[in-house]
């Protein structure tokens, strides 16, 4: 038993050995394996650590030497797939940072043209610009869709109104249920954006009760500006001076429980301040109520002239009567003269003249006695210095009433006059960066 015990033992052993014999020959054969592996999975790591440092050319140098190691589908797969990753990225980081280089030398305009080359589901196109759908509704049923460029900077006053001078927002018609405030405030935000203007768009909340969408700017030297850029077609509800014509850029005035204002930015001392809006609005109503005054004096003025020029007309009847009077007795004078002519020619008799001469003479008499000659012209004469003097008059009003009339006008260019009607008090005010 022992001895069975023992022969059995003998051929464990050698079965063993054996084993352990095939063993090493199959290890020597999947271990190579095991270490291509091992070596493949250490350099896609340090691929994807070149990766996050934006090291594509050299994560893609490393991910070849990865492929011809790897020999698992699924680490095939992700070889492949890191390869097309980093080649795609290399553009998009080169667009990007030559981008970033321009707007280091001041021209963002530059490197968001750009920027927008590249496709919007790179990591480089959400470094450049960022998307947002805000919960404010357009008329056609969609949210407000704002576009904000991380490079983009707060202006100046200056920039401010230069870029609105040159953008047309405000030339597109505004049509009820259709391109209302909210699609203005939206344009005017994307187009500030992209232009390198750091924008914000705004929702009012008014007594009325309605609310009201716009824009606001955080410049540089003179804060927090707000700009109502609606276009024209906003006059049903909102009138303004439709004998002039104003931009639709305007400067908004919004304080909350305040009346809210606005002012085209053509006007010449136009800022953003509210106690501007509340002394301008002040100040243009003292100069309207100049104007009021001066237009009553001025139709005060007219009612005189058109009195004076009546005068005229009878004074110059008279004077036509008075010289179709002289003109009458020159005639009658004149046939004396020729009958005296004649007279004196032998060509007349002396009873013929006699009785000639006697009836121009109760005709000429006649005449003098019914017309008063000098009497009307003593008459004319103190009329027609009444007349003068007063023409002399209204001369003079005329002339101060044209001073005033420069004073007015010149105060309305100075001042401006694109002041628009108050939607209402200022209940709310939202902002979204």
């Amino acid at each position: 038993m022992r001895r069975l015990i023992a022969k059995n033992r003998g051929v464990v052993s050698i079965a063993v050995v054996i084993g352990i014999l095939i063993g090493v020959a199959v290890l020597g054969f999947g271990g190579n394996k095991i270490l291509k592996f091992s070596q493949a999975s250490s350099l896609v790591r340090q691929a994807d650590e070149l990766k996050i440092n934006e090291k594509y050319e050299e994560a893609i140098k490393l991910l070849e030497k990865a492929q011809d190691k790897a020999f698992t589908q699924s680490l095939k797969e992700r070889i492949s797939k890191g390869l097309e990753e980093n080649k795609q990225l290399i553009p998009n980081r080169d667009i990007y940072y030559q981008g970033v280089e321009k707007d280091n030398k001041g021209d963002l305009k530059g490197a968001i043209e750009l920027w927008d080359k590249i496709p919007e589901d790179s990591i480089y196109f959400k470094r450049a610009q960022m998307e947002v759908d805000i919960p404010v509704n357009k008329p056609s049923g969609e949210q407000v869709h704002l576009i904000n460029y991380n490079h983009a900077k707060d202006p100046t006053w200056k920039e401010l109104i230069a870029f609105l001078e040159k953008d047309g927002t405000d030339d597109n018609l505004f049509i009820k249920n259709s391109f209302v405030c909210s699609n203005f405030a939206e344009m005017l935000h994307n187009n500030a954006e992209k232009a390198g203007i750091r924008a914000a768009f705004v929702l009012i909340e008014l007594t009325a009760p309605h609310s009201h969408a716009l824009n606001a700017f955080n410049t540089i030297d003179k804060g927090l500006v707000y700009i109502d850029d609606t276009g024209k077609g906003f006059t049903e509800i909102r009138k303004e001076y439709l004998d002039r014509t104003c931009e639709f850029d305007k400067v908004e005035y919004i304080v909350e429980g305040k009346e809210e204002g606005s002012i085209s930015i053509d006007v010449p001392s136009v800022s953003p301040e509210y106690q501007f809006y509340e002394h301008y609005t002040q100040t243009t109503k003292n100069l309207g109520d100049k104007m009021d005054k001066y237009n009553l004096t001025m139709d005060e003025f007219n009612k005189k002239t058109v009195i004076y020029t009546k005068k005229v007309e009878d004074y110059e009847k008279k004077v036509e009567d008075y010289n179709n009077g002289i003109t009458i007795y020159n005639e009658e004078t004149d046939k004396i003269k020729n009958l005296n002519e004649k007279y004196d020619k032998g060509e007349i008799t002396w009873e013929y003249y006699n009785q000639e001469w006697n009836r121009l003479d109760e005709e000429i008499g006649k005449l003098r006695a019914r017309e008063d000659f000098n009497t009307k012209q003593i008459a004319l004469d103190k009329e027609k210095r009444g007349l003068d003097y007063e023409l002399d008059l209204l001369n003079k009003e005329k002339q101060n009433l044209d001073n005033e009339r420069y004073s007015l006008r010149k105060q309305e260019e100075t001042l401006g006059t694109c002041i628009w009607k108050s939607l209402g008090k200022v209940t709310k005010i939202k902002v979204y960066w």
